[in-house]
């Protein structure tokens, strides 16, 4: 496995509604988190799951909030969507990216 993680802060305080997110084909795991709180959890990512998630509610976040984005690859032989266990990737193969949606409050 192997983990990574990216974090970005709120310029003030906002309404947190809805993240999109891609990892490709190795990508095992998603998690997106912030203070102290699970906002996205996806434990048994699929490549096909690259859709927008909407919270049932938005989540109010503070000001200078950290947001965190973890993703976990796998390219081991016994990962099923792992097109090729014996090459080792990188971008443009496998990547990380995430939209997250909100609104300020102002």
């Amino acid at each position: 496995d192997h983990t990574l993680t990216a974090a970005t802060r709120l310029p003030e305080a906002a309404q947190l509604l809805s993240f999109n997110i891609e990892l490709r084909y190795r990508g095992r795991a998603a998690r997106i988190t912030s203070c102290d709180q699970v906002l996205l959890h996806l434990p048994r990512y699929e490549y096909e799951w690259q859709r927008k998630y909407t919270l049932t509610q938005p989540v109010l976040l503070p000001a200078h909030s950290e947001l965190r984005f973890t993703a976990i690859y796998d390219n081991s032989a016994n990962y099923r969507s792992n097109p090729d266990p014996t090459k080792a990737v990188g971008p443009p193969e496998e990547l990380m990216r995430a939209v997250i949606e909100y609104v300020l409050e102002r």
